[in-house]
């Protein structure tokens, strides 16, 4: 019975987890498509 809730604690701590990773990696994914689009819309700056 301890084992189980063991296990229960496991996947749960690895599906939140996974939940910041994919949440971080749209982050990520929005900020360098972001920065692309005002590199190609703004040539001047660099």
């Amino acid at each position: 019975m301890v084992l189980f809730r063991k296990v229960v604690q496991i996947f749960v701590y690895l599906f939140c987890l996974m939940f910041i990773g994919l949440s971080a990696l749209s982050v990520v994914r929005a900020v360098v498509l972001a920065s692309l689009l005002s590199m190609v819309t703004t040539p001047g700056l660099l």
